[in-house]
């Protein structure tokens, strides 16, 4: 099963807030995340995967709308 960046933060009991500090980001970026709008590094993605216990390989971080580059 496959899990949205909305979906694995839920699963592991993260707010937006929570997780963006977590990250070292702030909360209208991890929000851009979230939405699609903006495309998360690899490093932050690795370290998300982390916090949430889920495999990398399981989280969705990639939306149609993040591919206007």
């Amino acid at each position: 099963m496959k899990f949205t960046l909305k979906q694995a933060r839920n699963y592991a009991g993260f707010s937006q807030a929570g997780i963006a500090k977590h990250l070292h980001v702030g909360l209208n970026t991890y929000r851009n995340y979230e939405s699609g709008i903006s495309p998360m590094r690899i490093k932050t993605a690795e370290m998300f995967a982390k916090l949430t216990g889920i495999p990398f390989d399981q989280i969705i971080f990639y939306s149609e709308t993040t591919d206007k580059m």
